[in-house]
């Protein structure tokens, strides 16, 4: 989940670990992103702007 600290990403967190038996895994440029204590992983990644972005995103694939 992508913009884990921000407040709709912190509901569809919440909602994920409710209705669902995935591992969630939040991912944030803020290493201390209030939605990380939610997920069961995090990532901190950089800014959607960066050119890197969809590079780490898919980094954590691996």
């Amino acid at each position: 989940m992508t913009g884990a600290g921000g407040t709709g990403g912190i509901a569809a967190i919440k909602s994920l670990q409710r209705t669902t038996d995935f591992e969630v895994v939040g991912a944030d440029m803020n290493p201390k992103a209030i939605g990380f204590y939610f997920t069961d992983e995090k990532i901190v990644v950089p800014p959607a702007t960066a050119d890197n972005w969809i590079g780490s995103l898919c980094d954590c694939l691996d």
